[in-house]
């Protein structure tokens, strides 16, 4: 049976990797300059194809020799699919690893904007991935084929095959240069990586953009009404995928039954955004409501805590932080980082209304799973 796999990574715009650009750490590439295939550790096939005459591996097109892939993924993902359908298979002189990363160039050649096209991915044990990230239309004036970065997923280690086709797309998607890449060897993985934020107890005001904040005090940020504020920083990560937490409370308004009444009618009372952004993706968590660490327990012991249907929620700066000590509002957040560089990390309101509030405590930073081969 096969596993569907959504991974937390869209595909993560890198620097374009030319054809003399193959990295040291890659143990598979391929790519055709001139229509002469040159392939480092594994092979590309089409299987079945419509076309002896025109394969679609070494495929000639816009001036490229390319990997086509004109099959689509409601076709090869199940077993009468298999034997029918036109995908590429990717076969690997050595099985895939947690931590592997994948390299893409590709492009579209349709002249046609509504025409789309992405990658689907078929791992040998069943792993699929969905990759929604569109390539650019050459045959528009100023694109040019681009390359993609994706982490393999922790579910397909162990694949020695990869299956490519177009993901349900309209046009047919043209790539020019496939790498896989492993990252280096290490004796030790570091896996906690708080120390990456500055201050990230929230001790001191470095480092932090506090604008439009009422300042860091006693280890936490008070938001006001209405503020328009971005409280962030920018850190520098290796590759992986990351786990990042900050304990933030947002109150939709000034009034605990009205913002109860609210929840209860639906209305959308995140206004408050936990995210990561990369120099080509924005990751977003939801900061949590204050009814979403409603307690039986008040851990403020009557100290600017209230209740509502019953349960205790904080309604100063000092209750809150009291829930904070419990461990109480921690806001999780899970982000891809395909190549070391920069990250911006922060909290901020979108569209808060009159009345409200926020508080914003301490962070933190967990790499997950990347394993590194000694």
């Amino acid at each position: 049976m096969k596993r569907r796999f959504f991974s937390f990574l869209s595909a993560v715009v890198v620097a374009f990797m030319s054809f003399a650009q193959i990295p040291d750490n890659a143990i598979f590439s391929w790519v055709s300059p001139d229509g002469t295939v040159q392939e480092i550790g594994g092979t590309v096939v089409e299987v079945n194809g419509t076309d002896a005459a025109k394969p679609r591996v070494n495929y000639a097109n816009g001036g490229y020799y390319t990997i086509c892939l004109n099959g689509k993924k409601g076709n090869i993902n199940d077993a009468a699919g298999e034997t029918t359908a036109t995908h590429a298979l990717i076969t690997l002189d050595q099985a895939l690893q947690e931590g592997d990363s994948i390299y893409v160039t590709a492009y579209r050649n349709k002249g046609d904007e509504s025409k789309k096209s992405s990658i689907y991915f078929l791992y040998e044990n069943g792993t699929e991935v969905n990759d929604d990230t569109e390539y650019p239309d050459i045959a528009i004036e100023g694109q040019a084929p681009a390359t993609h970065g994706y982490l393999v997923p922790t579910e397909a280690a162990g694949s020695k095959t990869i299956k490519l086709s177009r993901n349900s797309a309209s046009t047919n998607l043209f790539i020019t240069q496939f790498v896989i890449v492993r990252q280096a060897a290490e004796e030790e993985v570091k896996t906690d990586y708080t120390d990456a934020i500055v201050n990230a107890d929230l001790s001191t005001t470095d480092a932090w953009n506090t604008e439009g904040t009422k300042g860091i005090s006693g280890g936490m940020v008070k938001v006001g009404s209405q503020a328009v504020y971005d409280f962030s920083q920018t850190i520098t990560l290796p590759a992986g995928q990351y786990k990042m937490t900050a304990k933030a409370v947002y109150r939709y308004g000034d009034n605990e039954q009205a913002e109860y009444d609210a929840i209860l009618a639906g209305t959308d009372t995140h206004k408050a955004k936990l995210y990561a952004e990369t120099a080509t993706k924005k990751y977003e968590a939801n900061v949590q409501n204050r009814y979403e660490g409603a307690s039986d327990t008040d851990y403020a012991a009557g100290n600017g805590s209230v209740t509502i249907n019953g349960k205790f929620v904080p309604n100063s700066s000092a209750a809150v932080q009291a829930w904070f000590n419990a461990d109480q509002y921690v806001n999780e957040l899970v982000f891809n980082v395909c190549e070391d560089g920069q990250v911006k990390i922060g909290i901020t309101t979108v569209g808060g209304i009159a009345g409200d509030y926020g508080n914003i405590g301490a962070w933190t930073l967990t790499r997950l799973g990347v394993k590194r081969n000694k």
